[in-house]
């Protein structure tokens, strides 16, 4: 039998899977990442531990390696580094969680100039995007800048190492700010802003874009681009229109649907990435999800328990939960927590469970910008929980969904891999392999209660930002 070989490269870590052509998890590798924070504000990862930790997790896949009909990646989104003509790393990649860039995306978000980019790129100005950082490399590490041969993401570079070709699928350049969504190729006012030329970035091409690895681990085996794990993780959920959402809570947050045509929020609270010919992806990020419920953990000693024994509503507390700042829907770095309504009657547990109610809420507000559906489909951490998937169905009124596989950027790269191939017409016939193991139904007698917080959480968050 032959298999499909997913390569995830997350902030967290690398899972390879092996899939077969009914989407059924054969086997899988993973292998944790480490994050650097040389500097307030700076996060960074060692690019050569993103090639190290791939080749070890296909090695202890490589009994069945010989069966590979394909490889193909999905990427988290917005790394960038500088590399030189030999393809060697000159500094630590930098996240999508670095800040280093927040001056410049202030200033540049309110221009007319920032405005127009973000509709013509579908990228927020905001510190996460690539287009922010390589103002800040120019500004404060001229030199650098300077004699760097290419500026490139993880996802690139581990594509340059198996094949020896610098290449960037649509998708994961979408997320980069630096790309004209409606024509998928390199955005001139973009460049320009960044100070850079066309030849600095890699060839762009579609996800389902192939070329044979030359690296000896895999050699022979056709790569297939695939994606931006964001865009992929719709995908992979079955999120092929817009009746649906997907609503992701790992350490960070995320909302998002699927469009037909490329269109972008006239308010500018959302993204607009491409996924493949015919379909985006429109929704927003959150800084704050599951690392919030961490640092609950830290700073009140409370588990989940506890968090979830304090009623809906949380005795009456709403809580703006930016304690990482923020992204969607506001795009401020600055944006700091806020508890109103504390009394000297309430417990740490109601402090807690507003916090992560917060996070709901303002998934919520995000949500308002995509439209009616019909229906959630749950992935993440979170998942794990007992109490929170169904906080969310009774926050947003709707039913949702969990699915069997759980890996849903990996599945969505095998979904485009069988589209490259052939073994797919379209993105409709994915649906048969989507299968959900749990749905959390809305509780009639909490919804008018969080129909009242949700009201009061939207007037403070709005109007103190």
């Amino acid at each position: 039998m032959k298999y499909i070989l997913a390569i995830d490269l997350g902030t967290t870590n690398i899972k390879s899977i092996l899939f077969d052509f009914n989407g059924n998890n054969i086997r899988q590798s993973s292998f944790n990442l480490t994050t650097l924070n040389p500097a307030p504000n700076c996060t960074e990862q060692n690019p050569k531990e993103i090639l190290s930790g791939t080749f070890k997790t296909i090695r202890e896949l490589n009994a069945a390696v010989s069966d590979l009909e394909c490889v193909v990646l999905s990427g988290a989104m917005h790394s960038l580094f500088p590399v030189d003509k030999n393809g060697e790393a000159l500094s630590n990649a930098i996240l999508w969680s670095d800040l280093r860039s927040s001056e410049i995306a202030k200033t540049l978000k309110s221009t007319p100039s920032g405005i127009e980019l973000h509709h013509e790129t579908g990228t927020p100005i905001h510190p996460m995007s690539p287009l922010c950082k390589l103002i800040w490399l120019r500004e404060n590490l001229a030199e650098l800048f300077n004699r760097t041969y290419k500026f490139i993401s993880l996802k690139e570079y581990l594509t340059y190492h198996l094949t020896g070709n610098y290449v960037i699928d649509q998708s994961i350049a979408s997320a980069t700010g630096l790309m004209d969504l409606r024509k998928k190729s390199w955005s001139q006012q973009a460049l320009k802003v960044a100070g850079i030329k066309p030849h600095q970035l890699s060839d762009l091409q579609p996800p389902t874009f192939s070329l044979p690895v030359i690296n000896k681990v895999l050699n022979g085996v056709p790569l297939i681009l695939g994606g931006g794990d964001g865009c992929l993780a719709n995908l992979g959920s079955g999120i092929i229109d817009n009746s649906r959402v997907a609503l992701t809570i790992g350490t960070s947050a995320a909302i998002r649907t699927t469009l037909h045509n490329p269109t972008v929020d006239l308010q500018r609270r959302t993204f607009c990435y491409y996924v493949d010919e015919g379909h985006y992806v429109s929704g927003g990020a959150m800084n704050n999800g599951g690392n919030i419920f961490q640092w609950l953990k830290q700073k009140y000693n409370v588990n989940e328990k506890d968090i979830f024994s304090s009623p809906p509503g949380s005795n009456g507390l709403i809580t703006l939960p930016y304690v990482f700042g923020e992204r969607a829907p506001f795009w401020e770095t600055g944006m700091s927590p806020k508890t109103i309504g504390l009394k000297a009657s309430h417990h740490t547990n109601d402090v807690a469970r507003s916090y992560i109610e917060g996070i709901c809420f303002n998934l919520k507000l995000i949500s308002q910008s995509l439209g009616d559906f019909e229906s959630i489909t749950a992935s993440g951490g979170f998942t794990k929980s007992k109490f929170w998937p169904q906080m969310v169905a009774d926050i947003f009124n709707k039913p949702v969904h969990i699915l069997q596989t759980g890996e849903n950027s990996a599945l969505g790269a095998a979904f485009i891999a069988m589209k490259s191939l052939g073994h797919i017409q379209d993105y409709g016939q994915v649906m048969r392999f989507i299968e959900t193991s749990q749905t959390y139904n809305p509780m009639e007698d909490r919804l008018i209660v969080y129909e009242k917080s949700f009201e009061r959480f939207t007037q403070l968050a709005t109007s103190r930002y």
